[in-house]
C-alpha cells in the first residue's frame, strides 16, 4: 500500500508545471564618496577577499566581469543562504523540487565603476544560472548580494589604507 501511494505521489508531482522566477528591475548605482581609483581598487579587493574569479576587467571603461560557482556564493551546505540571493523558480522536474525551489549552479557578476567628480559610483548586476535535468535556465537575483557587495566596496573605498 505504501509503495502504491509513493508511486502515485511521484506520478502526480511529475505533472506539475515549472514556475519561472519573477522578473526584477535593476537597482541604481551606489554613490561612493571616494575617487574612481580608490573605488576601482576596492572592487578588486572585494572580489579577491570573496575568492571570486575576475574574467575580464577594463579600467578605462570601468567594467569588470567575474564568475563563481554556488559553493563560492554561499559556502557550505546551507541552501537557505543561496535562496536568499536567487530565485530559480520551482516545480516541473520531478518529485524532489515540487515543494522546494530550485538552486542556482553559478553566478556571473557585471560591475560598473564610474567617476562622479571627486566621488564615484558602483553598480553590480548579478545573473544566476541553474543547470537542471531539462537544460539551463536563468534565475533572478533578489538584489541582496548586490547591496552587500556595493556596501563592502563603499566601505573599502572610503577607509584609508
Amino acid at each position: 500500500m505504501r509503495s502504491a501511494l509513493f508511486a502515485l505521489a511521484i506520478s502526480l508531482t511529475a505533472c506539475l508545471p515549472y514556475t519561472p522566477p519573477a522578473p526584477r528591475s535593476l537597482g541604481s548605482a551606489m554613490l561612493v564618496p571616494a575617487p574612481f581609483d580608490r573605488t576601482w581598487d576596492a572592487v578588486i579587493d572585494v572580489f579577491a577577499r570573496e575568492v571570486i574569479t575576475i574574467e575580464t576587467m577594463e579600467r578605462a571603461s570601468g567594467f569588470i566581469v567575474a564568475c563563481a560557482t554556488v559553493s563560492r556564493i554561499a559556502p557550505g551546505p546551507d541552501s537557505i543562504a543561496i535562496l536568499a540571493l536567487a530565485d530559480c523558480g520551482k516545480g516541473g522536474e520531478g518529485f524532489t523540487n515540487v515543494v522546494s525551489p530550485f538552486l542556482p549552479s553559478s553566478a556571473k557578476y557585471n560591475v560598473l565603476v564610474r567617476s562622479a567628480g571627486d566621488s564615484s559610483t558602483v553598480q553590480v548586476t548579478l545573473k544566476f544560472v541553474r543547470v537542471g535535468v531539462k537544460g539551463t535556465s536563468e534565475c533572478t537575483s533578489t538584489g541582496r548580494f548586490e547591496e552587500k557587495f556595493e556596501s563592502l566596496v563603499k566601505s573599502a573605498a572610503v577607509t584609508p589604507r
